[in-house]
């Protein structure tokens, strides 16, 4: 409470913390604020996590909030007139691989990323090692990008099994070409 009171902070070996301090920070905690500007928890671990590292790596991945701009290393925007290939030389593969999967009578909606999708597409360059460490898949991102955009956004991706460095195609749906005009009439550029 003298920390808070005082507006200051004492931690032995930590140079500088980025947390709400003071009169704000007690605020926050006696007004239960929705929104906490510097969210920290404290988790004690029971067995078998608190004797094994891995383990509790694994459980603090699990339970911590993970953006795309955590995991992805490179993010770039394509344009891509034909939509069964691809203009990156090093993504012809998979895009043809997935091509000749959705291309049967049994995947007809799948396979409408390659009939009806717009001509965009952003590219994600996913960052494996922390993509390991957070003991996630490509296919686990594209499967969370979709249950909450699709059928507005549409993904294909590379196994980080088979690619030393794995990408993400995420292609909005044919009908946001026409959203160009509305941005041009509405100012944005």
């Amino acid at each position: 409470m003298t920390q808070m009171m005082l507006n200051t902070f004492h931690d032995a070996g930590v140079s500088s913390k980025n947390i709400t301090l003071g009169v704000p920070r007690l605020k926050e905690i006696m007004n239960v604020v929705p929104k906490i500007r510097t969210p920290i928890m404290d988790v004690r671990l029971l067995e078998p996590y608190c004797k094994d590292e891995k383990r509790a790596t694994a459980k603090q991945a699990s339970i911590e909030y993970c953006m795309l701009r955590d995991i992805c290393s490179r993010a770039q925007v394509w344009y891509e007139p034909e939509l069964s290939t691809t203009s990156v030389v090093g993504d012809k593969p998979m895009v043809r691989f997935w091509y000749e999967m959705y291309n049967s009578k049994e995947q007809p909606e799948r396979h409408k990323i390659f009939t009806e999708s717009a001509r965009w597409m952003i590219r994600l360059e996913v960052d494996k090692p922390v993509l390991d460490l957070k003991g996630m898949t490509s296919r686990s991102v594209c499967e969370q990008i979709e249950s909450v955009f699709y059928p507005d956004l549409r993904c294909l991706y590379t196994s980080e099994v088979t690619s030393e460095h794995p990408v993400i195609h995420v292609r909005p749906a044919s009908g946001f070409e026409d959203d160009e005009e509305d941005l041009k009439q509405s100012g944005a550029d």
